[in-house]
């Protein structure tokens, strides 16, 4: 199943900014979707019920573009773990790199008791072009961790980054004819 993420709201409907950037990931077959038109984010996870669930009870992979750039991996680094550790939070293993398409992302993983569960948490930074930021968090319940680990970094490793068309010229055109968007 191959979902598409789009960074603008659609082709045209950005900034018209030629650094906009969409990513195209492929899910595990089995695994549920759901696409939030609203952010540009998309949820995939092994179980429909875990889609919209405040703690999942299975593996389950976030994807959305993050509104402006941060600076650089220091400022996502300080961002995760401002207010961590805590109580029912534990760094994992600090900050480092991994890979998502041909890329790579700056990350950072803790252990958290949410809902009860102990769930582990990866988030994943992308700054492609210092200015389309792609935010990906990994999680599962501890016991499903590492048995999520290949169809996770199947679905991170899928990850194609492409711009969006400067669509500027589409915009002015309807404009002159006194069209709306």
């Amino acid at each position: 199943m191959l979902v598409l993420l789009l960074g603008a709201s659609s082709a045209c409907g950005g900034s018209g900014d030629p650094s906009e950037l969409r990513v195209k990931l492929t899910a595990p077959a089995g695994w549920a979707v759901l696409e939030n038109g609203d952010s540009g984010g998309v949820v995939l996870a092994a179980q429909d019920g875990d889609l919209s669930a405040g703690t999942p009870q299975g593996p389950r992979l976030t994807a959305e573009p993050v509104s402006g750039a941060l600076a650089g991996p220091e400022d996502f680094i300080e961002a995760m773990t401002t207010g961590r550790p805590g109580a029912g939070v534990q760094v994992l293993e600090p900050p480092g790199t991994v890979p998502v398409g041909t890329g790579t992302g700056t990350s950072i993983a803790f252990l958290e008791e949410d809902g009860g569960v102990a769930i582990m948490k990866r988030y994943i930074l992308v700054n492609l072009n210092g200015l389309s930021v792609y935010q990906f968090l990994r999680e599962a319940p501890q016991d499903q961790w590492a048995g999520s680990s290949a169809a996770m970094q199947a679905i991170l490793a899928s990850a194609a980054f492409e711009e969006v068309a400067d669509c500027g010229w589409f915009r002015e055109f309807l404009a002159d004819a006194g069209c709306e968007e």
